[in-house]
């Protein structure tokens, strides 16, 4: 072997040979120098560290010092001299052979040797993602040697190269592991490079995830300080696993989404916590009762808390923040239990038995009293019913254009609109959430039944016949609701002849095979149509007067809201509240809107008779008999009869309004102090009646 094969020095970024320190770097495995950073500069970094270059002296850039040391693929060990050391300790390895087989300095080779220092600097990046510790070897240093923060960066997903992940895009364009044939032509400025690249990132190496956790929750996360602080905690990476396996929230994008939104809400916290405190650098080290302190300000902090009027900015991530750390105690205290770690448990014990006490007075109590007076004085707007009726005119007429479109020629954008069309109708019809009746699957469609399939003949004798020809013209479909409750859909022979049409022409229009839901987007996507933007979409287009209104909670409030002025029954009511997928209490509390118009228009009623005394020639009526107007006539009949009493110059006022003739007025006439006794006994008795019907409104 040569001299010249010997020092190959010049595929990589050292000094060539003529350079005056080439000989140093002919010395084979020098040990590494590491660079120092102080707790400070590493505040939020969680033990992780960036390579940096030597330049600085005196706060000033001097010329380049060559100490760049990278890691072997085959043996582990750093090297400033690389392909020396590769030819010289690794000449066997297959991949050194075909390097050797390119002439010196040749394209081949470079590329050969660049490929293989990647690698071998990404198999030592992984083990430092996996520890939590460590300095990450860079492809290119920051020449200022400050600290860099770790989640700037991110592996290419050819070549495996670590590099700052908005200029991976210029990276590709040259990248060593790219396919031969590609050019910068056909390199896609959309092609997902930063994705591809945080798929590569590992987790620590003291939690066990599944291959289905990465895939659908760590590699989908936004990539960043918030990403990196996720993927190097153990209990937050714990928490997310049971959340996935929790239910059925881990097979559905719609469950994975929350998922990763409360492991988004603990990144933020545990980034939040280590910059007010530095020896805290994940989120077990919080979970001690001396931290409690530090961890309700930085709730506060995060949800934007106001001392002086003691409310929240976003009260609701105060909530789920407590919910998540307190289940995040509970799984440490089980894996201290499983380890028979007794101080561990002692620890975790007293931090979940303080909380349970002083949460509420530090975070809990104001955070709902905010919710509750943003709802006291908030605007409650329901949905116009002219609205309404010109959306639903105009749903029936697209659709029917809809499907004789599509029947006649096919696409994908012509099967888009009609799934579109037919789902916000279905929407509109049955008053349901939006977001249960998108993810109807194909599956759920299939066992759909004809809703007089299963009716029994006493219970069909005894429908009225209106009754039995609405159970005749519906198709009835089980859906999955909230808290897993069964909510029932009513599909007429115009929304089953849509969907069905829709089915028929999926693999004609491009849908995939692996979308499961009906109403499913097209291309190789795997979700579904949004029915809230659908809604909003078709509202503006119709032409409604306040579109905005037009929303799948507004529909639900107006449908609850009229069921007040139709004066429902108690099982009348039950029934109405199974269909839209509650209990009866919330729809009492949540959904009877607007109670403030009901409460004035109906209670004002008996203040103002109260106010005049006049409560007791209303006894045994309901609100909705009460007529002010009756009340005023009756006044101004009285006191007619008084002046034309006075006129006449009668004696006792009270004996001469007993010969009236008024038959209201006499039952409750007070002749002497018995009578007024009696009298003040049957307004009270009267109040109470009211007060009862005033009780009785608020039940029904």
């Amino acid at each position: 072997m040569s001299a010249n094969d010997i020092v190959d020095v010049n595929v990589l970024p050292f000094p060539s040979t003529s350079s005056p320190t080439a000989k140093a770097y002919r010395l084979m495995d020098e040990p590494v120098i590491e660079i120092p950073v102080s707790p400070q500069q590493n505040q939020n970094f969680s033990g992780i560290m960036v390579m940096s270059a030597n330049n600085i002296v005196n706060g000033k850039i001097v010329k380049r010092v060559w100490d760049k040391v990278n890691y072997c693929i085959f043996c582990g060990k750093p090297s400033k001299g690389l392909a020396r050391h590769l030819q010289q300790a690794h000449k066997p390895e297959i991949e050194v052979q075909q390097a050797l087989s390119y002439p010196l300095r040749s394209v081949g080779r470079r590329k050969i040797w660049r490929k293989l220092l990647h690698k071998g600097n990404f198999s030592h990046n992984k083990h430092i993602y996996e520890t939590g510790t460590g300095q990450l070897v860079v492809a290119k240093r920051d020449p200022s040697g400050k600290p860099t923060d770790p989640s700037n960066f991110l592996p290419c997903g050819k070549c495996h190269g670590l590099f700052r992940r908005n200029q991976l895009y210029k990276h590709k364009r040259t990248c060593v592991g790219r396919e031969s044939g590609a050019t910068d032509t056909t390199i896609s400025i959309k092609e997902r490079h930063q994705a591809d690249g945080a798929r590569l990132l590992p987790v620590r190496s003291d939690v066990v995830v599944t291959q289905r956790f990465r895939d659908k929750i760590l590699d989908h996360l936004e990539n960043g300080e918030v990403a990196m602080a996720i993927r190097n905690d153990s209990t937050i990476l714990e928490f997310g696993k049971r959340l996935f396996i929790q239910g059925r929230k881990g097979v559905s994008h719609h469950g994975q989404q929350e998922i990763r939104c409360r492991l988004r809400e603990l990144g933020k916290f545990l980034i939040e916590v280590r910059t007010s405190d530095h020896t805290i650098q994940n989120i077990s080290e919080c979970i001690h009762v001396e931290k409690f302190d530090i961890v309700c300000d930085a709730v506060k902090t995060l949800s934007g808390y106001d001392s002086q009027n003691g409310t929240y900015k976003v009260p609701s991530l105060a909530l789920r923040l407590g919910q998540s750390l307190k289940k995040c105690a509970q799984n440490l205290r089980g894996k201290a239990v499983r380890e028979s770690c007794s101080s561990l448990r002692k620890q975790y014990d007293d931090f979940i038995d303080i909380a349970k006490e002083d949460w509420k007075l530090e975070i809990s109590t104001q955070a709902r009293q905010t919710i509750d007076e943003r709802k006291w004085n908030s605007p409650k707007k329901l949905p116009l019913a002219s609205d309404l009726k010109l959306l639903n005119t105009y749903l029936i007429s697209t659709v029917a254009e809809a499907e004789h479109s599509l029947s006649a020629s096919p696409s994908a954008d012509r099967w888009r609109f009609l799934a579109s069309c037919t789902l916000a109708r279905i929407v509109l019809f049955n008053r349901r959430r939006s977001g249960e009746v998108q993810r109807m699957t194909l599956s759920v469609y299939r066992n759909m039944v004809k809703s007089n399939a299963n009716v029994q003949g006493e219970v069909y004798d005894a429908l009225s016949p209106v009754e039995r020809t609405l159970l005749n013209s519906f198709y009835h479909v089980i859906i999955r609701g909230k808290r897993n409750r069964g909510v029932p859909v009513l599909l007429t022979h115009d929304m089953h002849t849509s969907i069905e049409l829709l089915i028929r022409l999926r693999e004609v229009c491009g849908i995939s095979l692996d979308n499961k839901y009906v109403f499913a987007r097209s291309g190789d996507s795997a979700t579904t149509l949004r029915a809230r933007d659908i809604l909003q979409k078709l509202a503006k287009d119709c032409g409604a007067e306040k579109p905005e209104l037009i929303t799948s909670v507004g529909l639900r409030k107006h449908v609850a809201t009229i069921s007040q002025l139709l004066n429902l029954q108690g099982h009348e009511l039950d029934l109405l509240a199974k269909f839209m997928g509650h209990d009866i209490r919330v729809h009492r509390e949540y959904y009877r809107l607007p109670e403030d118009t009901m409460m004035v228009a109906k209670l004002s009623k008996v203040l103002m008779l109260m106010e005049r005394g006049d409560v007791q020639r209303f006894y045994g009526k309901s609100l909705d008999e009460i007529n002010i107007d009756d009340a005023e006539e009756c006044d101004s009949d009285t006191e007619d009869a008084n002046k034309s009493d006075d006129d006449h110059g009668d004696g006792d006022d009270e004996e001469e309004e007993n010969e009236t003739g008024d038959d209201e007025v006499d039952n409750y006439a007070c002749n002497d102090s018995e009578d007024a006794a009696h009298f003040e006994t049957d307004n009270v008795q009267n109040a109470n009646i009211c007060e009862g019907t005033v009780v009785r409104f608020y039940l029904n």
